[in-house]
């Protein structure tokens, strides 16, 4: 996906946060439902975000503010792209795979126009329905909402959706279930459906939904297994108190120094942050793990470039570390196969005779996972027919992230036998690898601990 789709789409994403401060003493006088664009969405995306109606009235607002502007603006986008960009009112966004939404990312636009063609070059055709080129892997097609963009096969399974060939998520279940709230003072809404998550339930997360309301509230609900919740809980506390103490530490040592700028940043990073840290303390409630924050009042504290500056900065935090999650949960694969192979060659008795009688193997299967389907290994029955594994009962019969390696050195009560796995979650050429090493001595076979490095990478 390009990168100027979706920096674009994240700008108007923050737009919830901007200007939209209502007083606290008064309640907020009620509003329609809004719209969305849930009836778009295929059945099969697995993560999205809506943007509501409500929520578009800053940027409109503000382009309209300017009406200089908008004489010039509103014929030129007619003219020269065939749509007007500046009544958009709403846009969704959603993947169908969530650990490969950079070619599996769909963009829906609500905006009130007649169909006439853009002005874009052809990039065939949806059944019936005309495709014209973005840029190099992005394509848009008219919908009677508006426009739909991005990866073509997603933009193909809207048009199948709004032409009744291919169903759309459903209100009752699911990822439109954790969508469809339609509440008047909900602006903004990111759902992550069950089955997207990668499927090691170990933090138990099954779902989660983010909800931005008007006014300047965000919520955060994670649904799960209550026990492995109130463990997860405890871990994000500890992982808060780990960061405000690094915080501190890095205030004392830049307040120490004579660079007055870096001390009062420093100053300032470490008290937000504890003051933040305050707030976003996580409950657990019945199957859900929440998490509650209100906006700063920014109509008193410099408007909508600090909001943005909040928001980019939270966003900053949390999407590498969510990345790093997605990475750690695949590499339970490993460690837990590690501890297969570690308990195999510690079956094989105290007298270190059979272990060395075990050969090394090269990395299996030979080539890494990167570039197969969803960058898994296909599971090769033939790959395991090494003696080694033979002796050892190991094999992986279903798709796997890892390779796996026996090295056996030394002989006698010497020998020493090491079982590895390693692999390139990233598929950047960078590997994350683990093993165990079995050694024999005089008191039989021992297992040294685990062994790891760039976990994940």
């Amino acid at each position: 996906m390009s990168a100027r789709v979706v920096l674009c789409v994240a700008a108007l994403s923050c737009l919830p946060a901007c200007d939209r401060v209502e007083p606290t003493a008064l309640a907020a006088p009620a509003r329609a439902a809004q719209e969305s664009l849930v009836e778009l969405i295929p059945a099969r995306a697995r993560a999205a975000a809506i943007v509501r109606k409500g929520a578009i009235g800053p940027l409109r607002d503000f382009l309209a503010s300017d009406a200089e502007m908008m004489r010039e603006l509103e014929p030129y986008l007619e003219r020269s792209l065939g749509i007007d960009l500046t009544r958009l009112e709403g846009l969704a966004v959603f993947t169908t795979d969530v650990a490969k939404v950079d070619g599996h990312l769909g963009i829906l636009l609500r905006i009130p126009a007649g169909g006439s063609a853009l002005k874009l070059p052809a990039a065939g055709d949806a059944g019936g329905t005309p495709m014209y080129k973005v840029d190099r892997d992005v394509v848009c097609a008219r919908t009677r909402a508006g426009l739909v963009l991005g990866s073509e096969g997603e933009v193909r399974a809207v048009v199948a959706v709004e032409r009744g060939r291919e169903p759309a998520l459903p209100r009752d279940a699911g990822l439109g279930r954790l969508l469809a709230t339609d509440a008047a003072d909900v602006d903004f809404v990111v759902a992550v459906g069950p089955g997207a998550l990668p499927p090691d339930k170990t933090m138990g997360v099954e779902d989660g939904l983010l909800v931005y309301r008007h006014g300047g509230t965000a919520e955060l609900a994670l649904h799960g297994d209550p026990t492995q919740l109130k463990a997860l809980s405890a871990i994000i506390l500890g992982g808060v108190q780990m960061g405000l103490s690094q915080l501190q530490q890095e205030k004392d040592k830049s307040t120490a120094t004579n660079d007055p700028w870096k001390g009062a940043a420093a100053i300032i990073a470490y008290h937000q942050a504890k003051r933040l840290a305050a707030e976003l303390e996580p409950k657990v409630e019945g199957n859900a793990l929440k998490m509650r924050y209100r906006v700063p009042d920014t109509a008193q504290l410099g408007g909508s470039s600090l909001t943005l500056a909040v928001v980019g900065g939270m966003a900053a935090i949390a999407i590498p570390a969510f990345t790093k999650y997605v990475r750690r949960s695949k590499s339970v694969e490993a460690t837990t196969n590690v501890r297969v192979l570690a308990d195999a060659v510690l079956a094989l008795g105290d007298s270190p005779k059979k272990a060395s009688a075990l050969r090394s193997t090269e990395w299996t299967p030979k080539a890494g996972c990167c570039g197969q389907a969803d960058n898994k290994c296909a599971p090769d029955a033939k790959a395991w027919d090494a003696a080694t594994w033979k002796a050892l009962g190991f094999s992986v019969k279903d798709p796997h992230y890892y390779q796996y390696r026996v090295r056996v050195e030394g002989k006698g009560a010497a020998t020493r036998v090491t079982v590895e796995a390693r692999g390139d979650l990233d598929c950047d050429g960078d590997y994350s690898s683990f093993r165990r090493t079995i050694g024999y001595g005089a008191n039989g076979p021992a297992s040294e601990g685990l062994q790891s490095d760039n976990e994940t990478e």
